[in-house]
């Protein structure tokens, strides 16, 4: 028998080398990168296992089964030579039901791997809209090929088991044909306020803002992604040398992490000193690797040198002299589009501006675009630059003594960077732009409903800000023993699926096993009601209900002395210990979190002692 190789997927191939490239750009990039491979190759499973579904549903529709379908049905009636429709269908459907669960299954493990990637990289970053650009755009490619192989898989089985099908299509302008009977899918038509757009610039303002077409490539951008990798690899190198040559095991690896994991659950302390100046928000020092010995190094530029010369032809294939792309990932149509909405945005004639739910964008005049922000901004004083130095002069300096508090990077010997990496002069002013709230109807006559939203990179309370979100996070991930907090819409929602699933997956259990159980189920659940009626209503999972309401302007109206005050209550009670020096803490504070002036240094240690020494 002859086995078929199975093709390479190249598409995936090409998305795992962005996402090398993107997790370069992370704190840890070799955690960034394996949590955003996962997350992919999870959504990968979960479309496949879709368009089985999709393809059942079809084959429900027309009556027909796959090749295995159609032989099981005709073995399960003896004596029997004609085709059973009503077999085909009955097993069609059990197996329907199954694709199903492995859908509900694979939906929940990729909602809680996507939650958990945005605890390694920032949700409003450049990295994680780079990488659900690139991974929607091989979604929707595989997507489409999928769909358009159902139709041609379905007609095909339909060709063998029912017989020649008389293509009808279209009579006169009646559609009666299957596909042309099949719902057309109602184009969205965007958000417009103040101005009016042709089908063609509608059309550009229903993709994805995130959606990218290829860009200018020249070769130093190149050569800089080679060294880059090449500086991992020279540091793998050097660290299995200094380890007599092998690389580490895993346990080997657990342990060094160790000595850069600030919170520790089993002792109950937080230590700053462990946490190196290259893992922070806004790090400023990085240092290229030595060169390694000879054999290697040399090994490392021929490879180099290979990859340069192979990028050189590539370029001159797909991109013109001038390093453009030849080809564009938007149709004709839609270059239309972009060419009049970028001529009219710098004439001042519209704003665009992305949808807050939708993922489109919407057009509005500048004078409607105001008039949606007025509402967020009434009130709000006008500070002059020379304050806002000032201030910024200000929170810098709390921010580089809260640091020498919590000891950062003492025990890597790495203070000085840490406070390097906290500098911060004459930073540029967050812009405040809106997001259309499409979701919301648009009443002629008034604005258009938007969110603000403050996209900040960098900002004069920045550096100060993050060092306190550290402290906030860890101290409420340590105190969540219930796990009742939610630090995304994506925890929740999985949080939401996976109750819902183990209800359905009970009564799939109790439908299928019911009858098999007899009296002893019949006792069982006769215990177990027993225990029910003695148990309060809400901690049963069959009374449990959900709720939610929503807030109005929640975070500007948050009263932030009172909440400062209840974090620091929540700070003097916890058990854990934050290790602190407390002759550049100050002697204020008490209780385990505290450090106060009657405890004394030794007892507590100072953060990063342990590090001394060996691994500095």
């Amino acid at each position: 028998m002859k086995v078929r190789e199975k093709e390479i997927d190249t598409e995936s191939i090409m998305v795992t080398l962005k996402i090398a490239e993107l997790a370069m750009e992370a704190a840890d990039p070799e955690l960034a990168g394996r949590k955003m491979r996962q997350v992919f190759f999870s959504l990968d499973k979960l479309t496949n296992r879709q368009l089985t579904v999709d393809s059942l549903e079809k084959m429900k529709e027309r009556k027909v089964g796959t090749h295995e379908i159609e032989r099981l049905a005709m073995q399960m009636i003896k004596g029997e030579t004609r085709r059973n429709p009503e077999i085909v269908e009955a097993v069609i459907k059990i197996k329907l039901e199954d694709a199903r669960r492995w859908v509900r299954r694979k939906r929940k493990k990729f909602l809680m791997e996507k939650a958990d990637l945005y605890t390694t990289i920032t949700r409003v970053g450049l990295i994680k809209e780079e990488f659900w650009t690139t991974v929607k755009a091989a979604m929707e490619k595989k997507w489409t090929d999928g769909k358009k192989r159902i139709q041609e898989k379905v007609d095909r089985l339909e060709r063998v088991y029912k017989g020649p099908v008389t293509e009808t299509g279209m009579v006169g302008n009646i559609r009666v044909g299957d596909r042309e009977l099949e719902e057309e899918e109602e184009e969205k038509k965007p958000v417009v306020a103040g101005v009016t757009v042709t089908k063609e610039e509608a059309k550009v303002l229903n993709l994805d803002p995130r959606f990218r077409d290829w860009s200018k490539i020249n070769m130093e951008d190149i050569e800089t992604d080679i060294d880059v990798c090449f500086d991992n690899l020279r540091r793998e190198i050097r660290k299995a040398e200094e380890n007599d040559g092998k690389t580490f095991t895993v346990e080997e690896e657990e342990a060094e992490k160790v000595f850069t994991k600030v919170l520790d659950y089993e002792t109950k302390t937080v230590d700053f000193g462990k946490q190196r100046s290259t893992a922070m928000k806004n790090n400023k020092n990085f240092v290229m690797a030595q060169e390694v010995n000879n054999k290697d190094e040399t090994i490392l530029q021929r490879a180099k040198n290979k990859m340069m010369e192979t990028s050189k032809r590539i370029i001159k294939k797909t991109n013109d002299d001038k390093g453009f792309p030849r080809t564009s990932t938007h149709t004709e149509e839609e270059m239309v589009g972009i060419k009049r909405l970028v001529r009219r945005r710098k004439e001042g004639e519209l704003v665009v501006s992305s949808t807050d739910k939708s993922q489109a964008c919407g057009a509005q005049s500048e004078e409607e675009w105001k008039a949606s922000l007025a509402p967020h901004m009434a009130g709000h004083p006008v500070v002059p630059m020379a304050e806002v130095d000032t201030m910024e002069r200000q929170m810098t300096g709390a921010a580089i003594q809260v640091a020498r508090a919590l000891g950062y990077g003492e025990g890597h010997g790495q203070g000085d960077r840490v406070r390097e990496n906290l500098k911060s002069e004459h930073v540029s002013i967050p812009v405040l732009t809106a997001k259309i709230k499409d979701h919301k109807e648009v009443v002629e006559g008034e604005p258009v409903k938007v969110r603000p939203v403050c996209g900040v990179e960098e900002s004069p309370n920045g550096q100060l800000s993050n060092i306190l979100s550290e402290v906030v996070n860890i101290v409420t991930k340590f105190e969540d023993k219930h796990e009742t907090e939610c630090r995304s819409s994506e925890e929740l929602r999985a949080s939401i699926k996976e109750f819902n699933s183990r209800g359905l997956d009970l009564q799939q259990e109790d439908r299928e096993g019911g009858a098999a159980r007899g009296l002893e189920g019949e006792e069982e659940r006769g215990a177990a009601q027993g225990l029910e009626e003695q148990q309060p209503a809400w901690k049963l999972d069959s009374k449990k209900v959900i709720g939610s309401s929503d807030f109005k302007s929640y975070y500007p109206t948050l009263p932030v002395r009172r909440a400062a005050s209840q974090f620091r209550q929540m700070v003097e009670e916890t058990e854990l210990e934050i290790k602190t020096d407390t002759k550049e803490g100050g002697d204020r504070g008490a209780g385990p979190g505290g450090g106060g002036a009657d405890q004394a240094p030794q007892r507590r240690g100072r953060p990063g002692d342990h590090l001394q020494g060996d691994h500095e």
